[in-house]
């Protein structure tokens, strides 16, 4: 199996437009659809506006709001144009939350591309979340960073691994997707003096057996902190560079996360290469 039918979260930012040129790059490798999806405000949001505002400044209001509709439309028409499968780029327009848009229809695509957290959306209900997304979703997220360099899909791919439910399922989900890769780093974070993961040399075999070279990169810490484990993947991706980083999204959760910091939250502030996450 592999990926034919990706979605795209898309507003007026540059961290979408990234996330646009990443699953480009995935269209003309697997020959995928792609299909972007852009969000307007609700009717009923307008509606209350409307009692409070003079028709004057709400007229404004509404004609900007179309401006900026036909500015996102434009963008994603003038990006994708140089598409090779041009006639598998789609577009979706919804009202309502980005958020909770990409979260509902991308249950009925493969998989997901959305850019790096921005609030430079002109409306706040335009603000893509992809914590929320790669959380409540169900399906595998790709996150593109705003320096997003394009380049190889999975020649290298690099496995934060730990051995637990959140990291299987995003490995699983990229190779039955991506197919097999030429060469994946299994990464494993632990203190010093301790022993990596068990099962990473049953893991091995079993990227073998995929056919793929596979190899294990242990690192230490003096501390397993959320911080140091997050610090050494980034330290090690920025040294070896991989296509993607396959990662488990929120083993611990979310609110745990966001009040005492956690390893997915400190990678989707941080990180300047494509991740790959399954919850």
């Amino acid at each position: 199996m592999a990926v034919r039918n990706i979605l795209v979260a898309f507003n007026d930012t540059v961290s979408s437009e990234m996330a646009l040129k990443a699953a480009l790059i995935f269209q003309e490798q697997f020959d995928t659809h792609v299909t972007g999806l852009s969000t307007t405000p609700a009717a009923g949001l307008s509606a209350q506006v409307k009692g409070w505002l003079p028709d004057g400044v709400f007229t404004a209001l509404q004609q900007a709001e179309a401006k900026r509709q036909d500015d996102v439309v434009d963008k994603w028409s003038k990006l994708s144009a140089g598409a090779k499968g041009h006639d598998k780029v789609h577009w979706l327009q919804l009202s309502g939350d980005a958020t909770a848009n990409v979260i509902e229809q991308g249950r009925y695509f493969d998989l997901i591309f959305v850019g790096q957290y921005d609030r430079s959306a002109s409306d706040p209900h335009q603000v893509l979340h992809p914590d929320r997304i790669a959380l409540q979703s169900g399906k595998p997220v790709v996150h593109i960073p705003v320096a997003f360099d394009p380049g190889p899909v999975n020649d290298h791919l690099v496995v934060a691994w730990d051995g637990k439910r959140a990291a299987a399922r995003a490995l699983s989900d990229a190779l039955n997707l991506l197919g097999p890769a030429q060469e994946i780093t299994v990464l494993t974070v632990e203190e010093e003096g301790s022993a990596a993961p068990s099962g990473v040399d049953t893991l091995l075999c079993h990227l073998e057996r995929h056919d793929i070279q596979a190899r294990h990169l242990p690192v230490k810490t003096k501390r397993r902190s959320h911080y140091n484990i997050a610090e050494a993947i980034m330290t090690v991706c920025a040294e070896q560079r991989p296509d993607v980083l396959v990662m488990g999204a929120y083993e611990h959760s979310k609110f745990r996360e966001d009040t005492f910091g956690g390893v997915t939250e400190t990678i989707l502030k941080e990180a300047a290469f494509p991740v790959w996450m399954a919850h």
